[in-house]
């Protein structure tokens, strides 16, 4: 399975604990890092990762993957990751701060697999399979549209959208609780339960640190939670 992360630098704990995690959960693997250009991860966290492709992106994420020139790099990424590495069937964006632990809830036949957050997402941007074929598609769906260039569209919902709108009923999203979790940093009873994929994004309940600190502090819960439950 082709691993694709998009990074800056005070992600790095995160970035290791999740590379590690996947590797686990798919042996075949290929390690793919799109990092930020003004705030890369260190040479340090890049060795020890050991990516199969690294870049240096060349379009602006917005601070939180937002906007169609984010999400037309995201989907030219995967193009390009698919040509370079052949003969996998599609790749898995996922977020630095999530854990994949098991591959069960990806069905490889279909356009998109991901989690409902039980909001108008329906393909959390956290862990989201995609075919192979299907960014492209995309790609030449938007090539005919117009879009607000200065909006900030969220990755997932834009993807999530234009799947929806060309494959339907073919999109396998799957309900949040049959398979993924948002770790706690406030009642650690409920991250003892296990789950497929899991996010440590809700960093909001971190009080009184720095936004690094936070997510220093979400590398080490990750570090904790992959020990506990994939190793």
């Amino acid at each position: 399975m082709i691993g694709i992360w998009f990074s800056f630098a005070p992600d790095a704990k995160c970035l290791l604990e999740s590379v590690i995690c996947f590797r686990k959960t798919f042996p075949d693997n290929k390690i793919c890092i799109s990092d930020d250009p003004h705030n890369p991860i260190s040479e340090e966290i890049k060795k020890l990762i050991k990516p199969d492709y690294y870049e240096l992106r060349n379009w602006s994420s917005k601070s939180n993957l937002n906007g169609w020139e984010c999400i037309k790099g995201i989907l030219n990424l995967q193009i390009k990751l698919q040509d370079l590495f052949p003969g996998y069937p599609g790749a898995i964006k996922i977020d630095c701060d999530t854990l994949v632990g098991d591959s069960s809830w990806i069905d490889l036949e279909k356009p998109i697999s991901g989690f409902d957050l039980g909001t108008e997402c329906l393909f959390a941007g956290m862990a989201r399979y995609l075919r192979k074929d299907v960014p492209q598609i995309i790609l030449d769906e938007l090539s005919t549209r117009w879009q607000w260039d200065i909006a900030r569209v969220p990755e997932d919902q834009g993807i999530s959208v234009y799947c929806l709108k060309l494959f339907g009923k073919e999109c396998n999203s799957i309900k949040w609780f049959d398979g993924a979790r948002s770790y706690s940093y406030t009642d650690d009873s409920k991250n003892k339960k296990f789950a497929k994929v899991i996010t440590f994004g809700n960093r909001n309940e971190i009080k009184d640190h720095s936004p690094d600190d936070k997510r220093r502090i979400a590398g080490e819960a990750m570090e904790i939670y992959r020990k506990l439950h994939f190793s």
